[in-house]
């Protein structure tokens, strides 16, 4: 593993900076003068696979000030860059001093990358830190995406330090010049992307990722980048929480058309990572691949399933079970399983106990080990759930990410990717990958029911592809 750790020393001014931009109505400018003693003690350059440090210009950090009961972070944003000090400033609002208040600790906390969803725990008495679900690094760079925190003191010097570990992915033999790189953790609860809680204290500071509390967290995270066209090679850096391994599957696409190049699942969990830590995984050769071209894209838009035999409730219109879900669909390429859900406009609720349940019986034949609860029954070979909606969401929004369970052999053996738009009605869709069930073959014989919020759809068939 290559060491990424890096420390960073800043003093604090609010300052009216002639090479500042001027401060607008209500708002002051406020400068961190960064400096190091040491010229190898800033932060990291990624892309050089070197224990070397510089900021990069237009780098930006998240402050944390306070006007006595609210905290927020404002953005300072540097202009210099390839130097191991660098000048950061930026507009807070009048009123806004430096740090927590003093019912909060009265700590001094900054964190890097920059977002606007960073908040203040009051519960923790800790930064949660948001994590962008997709980066465009065409637009960016490399080590603006590997969370760090600045803890300071009172005379406004602030040390940075890291709050994962890292993976390193390369691929070469790419035809296309950018691709787009999704990573999703099928091995336990860690989630990639969303905001999680900075726990831990001191140098053991950390990010938590784990079962994210606000029902916005991800099990995936995207990255674009430019493929360097005479090599033929795209780099990625993929952030992961410390002191864990991760599953990932890695799907490649083209990030202007969505056609999936090449998808890889891990057999087992990689090297696990530690703070300040990289792991470099082999190279990955994507000449020769076929790109696979899915039935259905998972992405909110309805119209390629067309065509495709939809399936009524078997209880009467009106009833408590078909005003929930109302009608149902089912498809196949030989890849995935995909599945289709009208749920009424009067059960659209972001509550707990909006989920589906859905049971396969594969080969309808009666055998199976599970019987699917919320009345799905059974026996199943196959048990699904899926959250359709973003619990608390208000109005209600769907999820458009995994979520949800796939179990299969007596274990839970990945997530179900979910996506949907309402409109009057609630319309979901889902994909299953074939090979997490036993890779049924085509010509295979599913017999499903399904059920949301209790009510079930009635028992049918639909055959693979």
């Amino acid at each position: 593993m290559i060491v990424l750790f890096g420390l960073i020393a800043f003093s604090c001014q609010k300052v009216n900076n002639p090479q500042t931009e001027p401060a607008k109505p209500g708002y002051y400018t406020f400068t961190l003068k960064a400096s190091a003693d040491d010229p190898e003690i800033t932060k990291t350059d990624y892309a050089a696979d070197q224990v070397t440090f510089s900021w990069s210009t237009n780098d930006e950090i998240s402050v944390l000030f306070h006007n006595g009961e609210t905290h927020k972070f404002f953005t300072l944003k540097t202009s210099q860059g390839g130097s191991k000090t660098a000048t950061f400033s930026g507009q807070v609002e009048e009123g806004y001093e430096l740090g927590a208040s003093e019912t909060e600790g009265g700590a001094y906390w900054a964190l890097f990358p920059a977002n606007s969803a960073h908040s203040w725990n009051t519960s923790y008495h800790m930064p949660d830190f948001n994590f962008a679900a997709e980066t465009d690094y065409t637009q960016s760079h490399f080590s603006a995406n590997i969370p760090m925190w600045g803890s300071g003191d009172a005379d406004g010097s602030f040390t940075f330090r890291y709050l994962t570990g890292c993976y390193k992915f390369t691929f070469t033999d790419i035809e296309s010049s950018k691709i787009k790189l999704t990573v999703h953790n099928n091995g336990n609860g860690y989630y990639l992307s969303g905001k999680s809680s900075v726990m831990g204290s001191g140098s053991d500071t950390y990010l938590d990722c784990y079962n994210n509390r606000y029902g916005a967290g991800s099990k995936d995270v995207s990255f674009i980048e430019a493929v360097d066209a005479t090599s033929k090679t795209a780099v990625f850096y993929v952030p992961y929480r410390s002191w864990d391994a991760l599953k990932p599957n890695l799907t490649l696409t083209d990030p202007d058309t969505g056609t999936i190049i090449a998808e890889y699942t891990a057999k087992a969990s990689l090297q696990s990572v530690s703070l300040g830590k990289l792991v470099v995984i082999p190279a990955k050769s994507l000449a020769g691949i076929t790109p696979f071209v899915p039935k259905i894209n998972i992405d909110g838009n309805f119209d390629d399933w067309d065509g495709i035999t939809e399936f009524s409730n078997d209880n009467p219109a009106g009833s408590s079970s078909a005003n929930r879900i109302a009608a149902w669909r089912a498809t196949s390429d030989e890849q995935y399983i995909y599945l289709y859900y009208v749920i009424g406009s009067g059960k659209i609720t972001s509550a707990n106990y909006s989920y589906i349940y859905t049971g396969f019986d594969i080969g309808n034949d009666g055998v199976g080990e599970y019987t699917v609860g919320e009345n799905v029954g059974g026996p199943c070979d196959v048990e699904l759930l899926l959250y359709p909606f973003v619990l608390g969401s208000s109005p209600v929004a769907c999820t458009s990410s995994a979520t949800g369970h796939i179990k299969f052999g007596g274990s839970t053996v990945g997530s179900v990717n979910v996506n949907g738009k309402i409109d009057g009605n609630a319309y979901i869709e889902a994909s299953i990958p074939r090979d997490k069930i036993g890779s049924p073959a085509t010509g295979v014989v599913i017999k499903a029911n399904h059920s949301y919020q209790g009510y079930t759809t009635g028992w049918h068939t639909f055959t693979l592809e």
